[in-house]
């Protein structure tokens, strides 16, 4: 067998079984759907990308909400169409989603949409699906595409955007629901009950946009509404405003239900979102009970994600208070301000690792999680992590920027500028990053020249930071570093 054949086909008759279980009942398991996704990764690599569809379905059955899986799933589909155009699903892609549970119908109808990207009932079906299950940040994923394919259709129909309205309405997503209402209703502007309904969502949108998500920050919650109060009253009449009493009896009305059936996935999130719209301290730390309990009971990592977000955010918080109060010379504050940065630090740490563990393809994660490494000195961790994480494309030339620092830190002046020097490939000395990478291999190449006693290090370091005096004269130390650069010249010529 060559070293790409085991990746044609699953291991085992065990194996393949392994993304299926048995009765199709739902079963939700991070640790399976990892190894399925690292599995999809490496075979799409190969070049096997139909296999590589049929793994990241594998996997997905088991974290059907793992957004970086999804997008794996579709880079494998567009490669897959791309061999042979309108190509159909594949026998071995159809029978991994043999198990009739939700997900799987859901998961059924993403292939199909991937298979027929510009098909928009398809993209309609994928995103209802999740929303029908609970399903919330794939149907907030879906939802914005499949939008703007019924928008492209030749002869619209009222009844998508206003399916569309309602599904994603139901995870907050209210300006994707206000446009496909909108659009709904210009189709058929005689629709009485379509235009009240329009109304009350443009005041959620409105109200979404007033900063609720942000409770706790800038004035929390009760600060929020009157802001969004305002607008929607000056928008339009009749406009929805929440008050402190409708969000008391929203979370009283959340946990009714969820004291009801504290599994029901979709309990949970209402119940959560309720209490921290709210956004009292006590309602946070209600919301990372429900929330830990909820992953002991499902083991799946949202939420424990969600609970981490809500963690970060009241420790960042408590830490603003503390850094303030050391800036207007608070004494006591200022000496517990280090230790309480070490503790933030660390907390973050601990969440992020866990999310890499969690999502390895997420490219992203790997990145936040090195940041903060630097933060705390770890370079060498840092620096493995970018090293995965410069496969993104987007987010390339940030990712060698801390790269670059983190080899710096280390006393790896060769390392460094390479680093910086594919970071600066393709970018216009006008842009605001390309101003802070040649700074930075200015610097790196300073301190080439000094460790090596390299001239020509040494005179690139000057004419580097010549070009950046003339464009921004006031950038950084750019002044001191010229003239130091300049004497290292000198020194070492003399």
């Amino acid at each position: 067998m060559g070293l790409f054949d085991r990746f044609k086909k699953p291991a085992s008759d065990q194996d393949a079984k392994a993304a299926k279980p048995a009765g199709g009942s739902l079963e939700f398991n991070p640790a399976k759907a990892k190894a399925w996704f690292e599995r999809a990764t490496t075979v799409h690599e190969t070049g096997n990308v139909e296999y590589a569809m049929t793994c990241w379905l594998s996997g997905l059955r088991f974290d059907p909400a793992n957004i970086p899986a999804l997008e794996g799933f579709f880079k494998s589909a567009a490669d897959y169409r791309s061999g042979a155009a309108g190509k159909a699903p594949t026998k071995d892609m159809v029978a991994a989603l043999g198990g009739g549970t939700p997900v799987d119908k859901f998961l059924s109808a993403l292939l199909n949409w991937a298979c027929k990207p510009s098909e928009a009932d398809l993209a309609l079906k994928a995103a209802m699906i999740p929303a029908e299950i609970g399903l919330a940040e794939p149907a907030k994923w879906i939802g914005p595409k499949a939008l703007e394919l019924l928008a492209r259709e030749p002869k619209p129909r009222k009844d998508h955007f206003v399916k569309l309205m309602e599904a994603m309405s139901k995870f907050g997503l209210y300006d994707v629901a206000l446009r496909a209402g909108e659009i709904a209703l210009k189709l058929d502007p005689t629709d009485i009950n379509l235009g009240t309904d329009v109304k009350n969502m443009a005041a959620q949108a409105t109200m979404s946009k007033g900063g609720y998500e942000n409770t706790g920050k800038d004035g929390g919650f009760r600060s929020n509404i009157r802001d969004a109060a305002r607008q929607a009253q000056s928008e339009t009449e009749g406009r929805m405003i929440k008050s402190e009493d409708a969000a008391t009896n929203l979370v009283e009305g959340a946990k009714a239900d969820y004291n009801s059936n504290p599994q029901d996935r979709v309990n949970i999130r209402k119940y959560v979102e309720a209490l921290i719209s709210r956004g009292t301290p006590a309602d946070e730390q209600t919301a990372m009970a429900v929330l830990d309990r909820a992953f002991k009971d499902t083991q799946e990592y949202r939420f424990r994600q969600t609970a981490g977000d809500i963690r970060i955010k009241v420790g960042r918080r408590a830490l603003k208070v503390i850094r303030e109060a050391s800036i207007g010379g608070d004494a006591a504050a200022a000496a517990k301000l280090p230790a309480a940065t070490a503790t933030q630090l660390a907390l973050e740490i601990e969440e992020y690792e866990a999310r890499v563990s969690a999502y390895p393809t997420d490219l992203g994660l790997k990145y936040e999680l090195a940041i903060r490494y630097i933060e705390v000195g770890k370079h060498n961790e840092a620096i493995e992590q970018l090293q995965q994480a410069k496969s993104d494309g987007r987010n390339k030339p940030k990712v060698l920027l801390a790269m670059g620092r983190a080899f710096v830190s280390i006393g790896w002046a060769d390392e460094a500028v390479d680093t910086f020097r594919q970071a600066l490939e393709g970018q216009n000395d006008l842009e605001s990053s390309s101003l802070d990478l040649r700074y930075e291999l200015m610097c790196a190449l300073q301190m080439r020249a000094e460790k090596d006693r390299d001239a020509a290090a040494a005179e690139e370091a000057s004419t580097i930071a010549s070009k950046i005096a003339q464009q921004q004269f006031g950038y950084k130390d750019i002044r001191a570093r010229r003239e130091a650069i300049k004497a290292l010249i000198a020194q070492i010529k003399g």
